[in-house]
């Protein structure tokens, strides 16, 4: 286990200092009872599931709008003609990551926590689902809620179309990946995967979101200028 961490820590390490990855800036949150849909309990009622009518394959990430601290993704592919294999990773770059758990796993998939002391936290897994709505995931809690996850997305349902591009001035958008209720997708670079024989998508998601910390700087700077002035 140890030299597998460090196998994979090298190779994460490597491609963050190799390419400047496209970030993320728009909502995040979802609401708070799709954290609680199961395979088994999906409900009647589309409009309150994924992308309304629950047909389209992807990756499915937000946080809860009641506990912004509170992560999920799920990913799934309905109407396919096979089942897909499914991998990646997750990075917290500042450490934050508090807790997290598999959702709905099978003995078959997998997923490991790598932490590498003084610098970063990463969650790799891969997984496999069906072609008739079932469904797997991660659930993440942050510590403070101040963080920078970094996604590497792939799947054996990104091979058509796609084509490696690891240049941030020339970012893809990632069609098969939704965030938050209004399902935006990111700009993404593209790459190749050896191992999966299957396309990923790397992309950036700070928490919080850049105009929450646009407003704290602001209401610092505001704070400065009063000391200043009460100073003077």
């Amino acid at each position: 286990m140890k030299l597998k961490a460090l196998a994979v820590s090298a190779t994460l390490l490597l491609a963050s200092n190799l390419y400047a990855t496209p970030q993320y800036q728009g909502p995040t949150a979802g609401p708070s009872n799709w954290s609680s849909i199961t395979p088994n309990s999906q409900p009647t009622d589309y409009s309150d599931h994924w992308k309304f009518d629950n047909a389209t394959p992807g990756y499915y990430i937000w946080n809860d709008e009641e506990a912004s601290k509170d992560w999920f993704m799920r990913w799934t592919s309905p109407g396919v003609d096979s089942n897909p294999a499914w991998f990646g990773s997750l990075r917290f770059v500042n450490r934050d990551l508090s807790e997290y758990e598999e959702f709905h796993f099978n003995s078959s998939d997998n997923s490991d926590l790598y932490d590498v002391p003084g610098f970063l936290q990463f969650v790799t897994f891969d997984s496999t689902t069906n072609t008739t709505g079932h469904f797997d995931g991660l659930n993440f809690t942050l510590d403070s809620g101040y963080e920078l996850l970094e996604f590497t997305l792939g799947s054996s349902l990104f091979n058509e179309d796609l084509n490696p591009n690891l240049s941030d001035t020339r970012a893809t958008t990632a069609s098969e990946i939704f965030i938050g209720s209004e399902y935006r997708n990111p700009q993404a670079l593209v790459a190749f995967n050896d191992d999966y024989d299957a396309y990923e998508y790397r992309f950036e998601v700070a928490v919080p979101e850049p105009g929450t910390l646009a407003l704290l700087s602001l209401g610092l700077i505001g704070l400065g200028a009063a000391r200043r002035y009460k100073t003077k």
